[in-house]
């Protein structure tokens, strides 16, 4: 079994938060990617949790992971922060 982590600290510099959210982004496809979809959601939650801000590269992923599982209320989510952040970042 393949096994991912990540940890992400709060309140750090905008290049290190870059780093953090890249190395996230890293784990989340290579779960998608190796059929992990169940790991790569779980991911994406922790992500979330730890404070890192899911990005343009992020989405695209855990929406594969969401079209493995077939899970409609799965992606249904993903898609609400999806909008969510588009708002945020546009601030419409």
């Amino acid at each position: 079994m393949v096994r991912y982590s990540c940890s992400v600290t709060p309140h750090l510099n905008p290049f290190s938060n870059l780093l953090a959210v890249a190395m996230w982004n890293s784990s989340i496809r290579e779960a998608a990617n190796h059929g992990y979809a169940q790991k790569a959601l779980i991911l994406f939650r922790q992500m979330k949790r730890s404070g890192a801000k899911p990005d343009n590269s992020t989405y695209p992923c855990v929406a594969k992971a969401c079209a493995k599982l077939a899970h409609l209320l799965q992606s249904q989510i993903i898609h609400a922060h999806v909008v969510k952040s588009w708002f945020q970042l546009y601030d419409i």
